[in-house]
């Protein structure tokens, strides 16, 4: 059966051409998605970096105002490891997951989890040596999600005492 043949079957054969565009529609979707989350965490991994390397010694990073969607409570994942189920991104966007797994191996790898109601909303990974917030296991709410930037090799991020 040569390529004629298996289109001119299509007609008679409506299932399988069924089958066969909802199965490219599906992988379209599936590659859109974790392209647009790959790249979401992109961008907010680079305006942490930013933020950091662009600050006075002294300076205030703000999360609230960096991150101006819905959120009321931050908890930093110090030591955080991405496991097997992980989002890969090998797009060239951002890390893929053995990049990731990588950096978490080398002691390098943190996490922000921005969370509404108990339900995170932005998981943003950053290098440490990029800047360490310096939180403990407690989380933040919103309103104390400000930090004083002490330059040092990493950068500290210190908490700054609600008013």
């Amino acid at each position: 059966m040569g390529i004629q043949d298996a289109i001119r079957s299509i007609p008679a054969k409506p299932g399988i051409a069924i089958a066969i565009v909802a199965t490219i529609l599906f992988g379209a979707w599936h590659f859109y998605t974790g392209w647009q989350a790959c790249e979401h965490r992109a961008r907010a991994a680079e305006s942490i970096r930013t933020a950091i390397a662009t600050a006075q010694d002294g300076g205030v990073l703000n999360l609230a105002e960096m991150f101006t969607f819905a959120w009321d409570e931050l908890r930093v994942l110090h030591n955080y490891h991405p496991g097997e189920n992980a989002l890969d991104c090998p797009f060239g966007n951002h890390w893929s997951l053995e990049e990731r797994q990588a950096l978490a191996r080398e002691g390098n790898l943190a996490a922000l989890v921005l969370s509404h109601e108990n339900n995170a909303v932005a998981f943003i990974e950053y290098l440490k040596e990029w800047g360490d917030f310096q939180t403990g296991e407690t989380p933040l709410p919103r309103e104390n999600a400000r930090f004083e930037l002490r330059r040092s090799l990493p950068p500290q991020l210190l908490p700054i005492p609600p008013k």
